[in-house]
C-alpha cells in the first residue's frame, strides 16, 4: 500500500516538469522568432535609451558645479556669459574709490562709502567702508549668483545686498533687483527693487533670518524673466550648513556635496509691488529721470526684462568682511 502512494506523486512530479520543459522551449522559441523578425526592437531600442538616459543624468550631476565645485541651481547658459574671481591668482593687490581690478577687467569699486578691498591672491577679498560696492561688469539678463562670506564679531556687518539687473552706474538707469541679508544685529532678509537711484519699492517677502557670525556662508541670488518674459522672479538662498569649517576657508564640511542651498525668501515682480514714487522726493526724481537713462518713469512699477550691464553686492558698515568664491553665470531660465 505504501510503495503504491508513493509512486503517484513522483510520476505526478515527472509530468510538472516535462510541462515546464515544454513551455520555457515554446517561449524561447518565440522569442528567437520575434527578434529574427525585428519585432523586439522597439522594446531594446527603449532599454538601451533608458540606460544611456542614466548615464546622462549622472554627467549631468556632475557638471552641475560651477569652477569652484559649488553646486549650481540652474544650469549655465552656454550662450551667455560667466564670470568667475580672480582672487587667487597669486597676486595681491588693494583697490579704492572707482578702481578696477589691473587683473580683470569686469571687476569694479563703485565711488560710495569710502570702499577699499584687498585681494589677497589666495581666494579670498577683504572689504570695508560704509557701503562699498563690488561692480561685475557685462551683459546680464537671467543670472545665478553666488558668493561666499563671513564676519567675525557682530559689529562687522550690517547687511549685505545682492543686486542684479542693474545699470545703477548710470545716469537714470535701472537700480535693480537686491535680495538683502541682515547681519546678527538687523535681523531679517527681504527683496527690493530700485527702479531708478534712489526710489524704492517696499521689502517684499520678509523673512526672520540673519547672517551668522564667525562661520563662511554661501549665499545665492537668481534673477530670472518668467511668464513669457512678463514676470521677474528673484530668488535668495543661503548654504549655511554646508559651510566653511576654517577662517581660511579652504575646507567644506561634506565637500563632494558642493553647497546644501535652501531658498530663503522669494518674490514675483507682476507690476503690483508698492512704495514707489508716492512721495516728494520720489516725484523729483521721476520728474528728473523721464526720457533718460533707462526711461523708467512714469511706469516705475512695470517688471524690468531687459538685460544690464552690472551685478553687484553691497555691504552695509563693513569691516575687514571676507568674501570668496564670487561668480555670476547667465543661466538657462
Amino acid at each position: 500500500m505504501t510503495s503504491s502512494n508513493n509512486r503517484f506523486p513522483k510520476s505526478h512530479s515527472i509530468t510538472r516538469y516535462t510541462f515546464l520543459y515544454l513551455v520555457i522551449i515554446i517561449i524561447g522559441f518565440g522569442l528567437y522568432i520575434a527578434y529574427i523578425q525585428g519585432w523586439l526592437n522597439p522594446l531594446l531600442v527603449n532599454i538601451n535609451n533608458n540606460l544611456h538616459n542614466g548615464d546622462k543624468n549622472e554627467v549631468t550631476e556632475k557638471v552641475r558645479e560651477d569652477k569652484f565645485g559649488i553646486k549650481m541651481i540652474y544650469s549655465t547658459n552656454t550662450l551667455g556669459q560667466t564670470w568667475y574671481a580672480k582672487w587667487d591668482d597669486g597676486t595681491s593687490r588693494t583697490l579704492g574709490t572707482n578702481q578696477k581690478d589691473p587683473l580683470d577687467n569686469s571687476f569694479r569699486l563703485g565711488r560710495a562709502g569710502i570702499p577699499k578691498v584687498t585681494i589677497d591672491g589666495k581666494g579670498t577679498a577683504i572689504v570695508t567702508g560704509t557701503t562699498p560696492r563690488m561692480h561685475i561688469f557685462g551683459k546680464w539678463t537671467n543670472v545665478e549668483i553666488t558668493v561666499y562670506v563671513m564676519y567675525s564679531f557682530p559689529d562687522q556687518l550690517k547687511s549685505l545686498s545682492i543686486h542684479g539687473r542693474s545699470n545703477h552706474h548710470k545716469d537714470c538707469g535701472f537700480g535693480g533687483y537686491a535680495v538683502t541679508f541682515g547681519g546678527i544685529n538687523n535681523e531679517g532678509s527681504w527683496i527690493r527693487k530700485e527702479p531708478v537711484h534712489g526710489i524704492y519699492s517696499d521689502r517684499i517677502g520678509s523673512v526672520d533670518y540673519s547672517l551668522p557670525v564667525n562661520k563662511w556662508i554661501g549665499l545665492k541670488t537668481i534673477i530670472r524673466n518668467i511668464d513669457g518674459g512678463k514676470k521677474v522672479s528673484i530668488e535668495g538662498y543661503v548654504d549655511d550648513e554646508t559651510g566653511m569649517i576654517n577662517s581660511s576657508g579652504s575646507h567644506r564640511v561634506n565637500v563632494s556635496s558642493g553647497g546644501q542651498w535652501k531658498k530663503i525668501v522669494q518674490a514675483i515682480d507682476d507690476g503690483k509691488w508698492g512704495g514707489m514714487g508716492e512721495d516728494v522726493q520720489d516725484k523729483q526724481i521721476m520728474k528728473e529721470c523721464t526720457g533718460k537713462g533707462d526711461n523708467i518713469p512714469p511706469d516705475i512699477y512695470k517688471p524690468f526684462t531687459k538685460t544690464t550691464e552690472a551685478i553687484y553686492i553691497r555691504t552695509n558698515d563693513a569691516q575687514n568682511v571676507k568674501y570668496k568664491w564670487f561668480s555670476v553665470r547667465e543661466i538657462k531660465a
